[in-house]
């Protein structure tokens, strides 16, 4: 029979509380530094790329909206020939019944108006800013509202604010969501902030231009939000404008 050794006694020191803080102290000192790392490296890192659809990246979003919430009224400050048409493709959003776009840019306006026969929009050109054109019964009455508007960072800004400020009376279970696009813009996340209180905003970054979805709380807690950034994350090599492959992904991630 083999005689069995005593145990190897743990030191007295390693069981002193000094070594404890010390420990700790140490911990903490290397998930700082780690912090700080990563921090360091993101800001020197070079500045991704647009991508090459710079215009469509936001279309991703929009289909796992319309997969996981129903999307009847839609309200659209900044008509266009690739959000507007998207709305209106049944495949994509098969619940829409109308969608209320604002364009300040008459030539513009004219040319979706030629390009787009549906009944379901109602394309209305403004000559000031669109941001007046913000009415609170229509924001408090569709299920989606997607701001892509003007040619200046104040502008769309001012947009932003005035539709978000329409929004603070309207009942938060029954409340839109509110997509905005270019939300890496640091003037649109500025103005998001000025969000009604309980609401929340995310930014989804798998393709640049970013996408910002703000909504109540209770919609965010209905939403799938991180599945969805996932599944974006995961799928970068997909089109952004393919979205019948965008709906198919988001409803098999469910």
């Amino acid at each position: 029979m083999t005689a069995m050794a005593n145990p190897t006694t743990e030191p007295a020191w390693k069981r002193s509380g000094l070594w404890r803080i010390l420990r700790r102290t140490r911990g903490a000192v290397r998930k700082r530094v780690r912090r700080t790392t990563a921090s360091i490296r993101a800001a020197v890192a070079p500045p991704r790329p647009r991508h090459a659809e710079p215009f469509t990246t936001h279309l991703p979003i929009l289909a796992a909206l319309a997969v996981h919430r129903p999307v009847r009224r839609v309200v659209e400050y900044g008509s266009g020939l690739i959000s507007t048409p998207a709305f209106l493709d049944r495949t994509l959003f098969p619940d829409l019944e109308q969608i209320v776009s604002y364009e300040n840019d008459a030539a513009w306006s004219h040319k979706v108006a030629e390009a787009i026969d549906d009944e379901r929009l109602h394309l209305r050109t403004v000559r000031d800013a669109v941001a007046d054109a913000v009415v609170a019964a229509e924001t408090a009455a569709a299920d989606l509202i997607f701001i892509d508007d003007s040619v200046s960072e104040p502008e769309r800004a001012a947009t932003i604010r005035a539709a978000l400020a329409t929004l603070a009376a309207t009942d938060p279970a029954a409340a839109p969501v509110v997509v905005i696009h270019d939300f890496e813009t640091a003037g649109y996340r500025d103005a998001a902030a000025t969000r009604p209180r309980g609401w929340t905003a995310t930014e989804f970054d798998a393709f640049l231009p970013h996408t910002g979805l703000v909504c109540s709380g209770e919609a965010a807690a209905a939403l799938p939000l991180t599945a969805i950034a996932r599944t974006l994350k995961r799928n970068t090599a997909t089109r952004p404008s393919d979205t019948a492959a965008w709906r198919t992904l988001h409803a098999s991630a469910r």
